[in-house]
């Protein structure tokens, strides 16, 4: 059965990295049958085992049947609308129900691999068209991608100067590949340290902002955050800061985080719809649920209506707005314990420590929380955290190796 459920795992990475909206061949929805299929045989077979009090539990309970309930509640009670929109929180609510497919620890173990595996493949195709446009070459196999929708290949000018923009769907999980090869050049040293070139190269040619300061910034800032070694981070924080002070002064810099910017001036724009909309107690506190472009004047000023969007790239001002004060709090005070929570599993699945926080950080200016980018690696962590109760270490051994009572 553990063979059958690391065959759902990769196929379900698989899908969510090469076919995230379901545009190739239909991949994505094979999977989830698939997985739920086999969800369902474990479900059958007694082979899941949870404590309602574990977090992999009440995130599963919270996403797929109490913040939806509480949504679709507040939709009707403000008169429903003619269009649904809010799908992706429904949606991250059904993703979540994959994190009981890791039964055990070893299919946990295929889970990290699969998302390796697969995000690897990304990182190498985007390597691999980049190598081939700077030399000239035929790029032309890229279109399988764009024409399929899993791809946007383009350029960005700013300050007159033209960047490559390879943006795929599942880019932002090049962030937690770029912090499993930090932790193995580290530990490892040599050719690894090329493997962390390749995959930072390859998130910073995603284009986005962010992933250019994560490419960038990811091993000084793991270092400052995680070094014992007072004097290092000291000494990192000053080079970063220096370094800071002499690139702002940089054309292309200054056109990148310039709040002029058309990006940057959008989102600080939705500040003041926010202001309004979270200044009236009762959203504050309630929310507005599902669907409140169909009465929200507000709301409608910020998000981009002739897409479908129903909502902005301001994840944790989203949560607040659609579900409340205290329903967004308590959802993000659990996702505060994920992160801790990865502090105390096994060596093998630390990295995710730093890597998971960064990408949470990530989520803060762009829609990736409620999306399989967000859900399936939670759900995997959740995972990871519930088969991973360590309770000593065995100090005889040179490398950690657990013992679990």
């Amino acid at each position: 059965m553990d063979f059958l459920c690391s065959s759902g795992v990769y196929l379900l990475w698989f899908a969510a990295v090469f076919d995230p909206i379901g545009s190739m061949f239909g991949i994505r929805y094979i999977a989830l049958c698939w997985v739920f299929f086999l969800i369902g045989i474990c479900l059958l077979s007694g082979r899941v085992h949870e404590q309602v009090t574990s977090l992999r539990f009440v995130l599963t309970v919270m996403l797929a049947i109490c913040m939806p309930v509480y949504g679709f509640f507040l939709y009707s009670v403000r008169g429903g609308g003619s269009e649904f929109r809010d799908t992706s929180y429904v949606a991250a609510g059904i993703l979540m129900l994959t994190s009981y497919l890791y039964v055990n620890k070893t299919v946990v173990a295929s889970g990290v691999r699969a998302l390796l595996f697969v995000t690897r493949l990304l990182s190498l195709i985007i390597f691999l068209l980049f190598v081939c446009g700077a030399l000239g070459t035929s790029t032309d196999w890229i279109s399988f991608f764009t024409e399929n929708e899993v791809a946007i290949v383009s350029f960005r000018e700013y300050a007159g100067i033209q960047l490559p923009y390879i943006y795929f769907l599942a880019s932002p999980l090049l962030i937690l590949l770029l912090a499993s090869d930090v932790e193995q050049a580290v530990q490892a040293g040599g050719l690894r340290w090329f493997l962390v070139f390749v995959s930072a190269l390859s998130l910073a040619l995603s284009g986005t902002r962010s992933h250019i300061v994560i490419a960038v910034l990811y091993f000084p800032l793991r270092t400052i955050f995680l070094s014992e070694n007072l004097l290092l981070r000291i000494g990192i924080i000053f080079i970063i800061g220096t370094l800071v002070l002499v690139v702002l002064n940089n054309e292309l810099i200054q056109a990148l985080f310039s709040f002029s910017e058309t990006s940057n001036s959008m989102k600080i724009g939705m500040l003041d719809s926010y202001l309004t909309m979270l200044g009236d107690p009762l959203t504050l506190l309630f929310g507005q649920g599902y669907n409140s472009y169909e009465w929200s004047a507000d709301l409608r000023k910020i998000i981009a209506m002739d897409i479908g969007a129903s909502k902005t790239e301001l994840t944790y001002l989203e949560l607040v707005r659609v579900y409340g004060l205290v329903w967004a709090a308590l959802f993000m005070a659990f996702l505060v314990r994920a992160v801790y929570g990865l502090k105390e599993v096994g060596r093998e699945f630390r990295w995710l420590y730093f890597g998971f926080f960064v990408y949470l950080l990530n989520c803060s200016l762009n829609p990736y929380l409620f999306s399989t980018n967000g859900i399936l690696p939670l759900a995997l962590i959740t995972s990871v955290i519930a088969t991973s109760k360590v309770h000593r270490f065995d100090r005889d051994t040179n490398d950690d190796r657990l013992v679990v009572n």
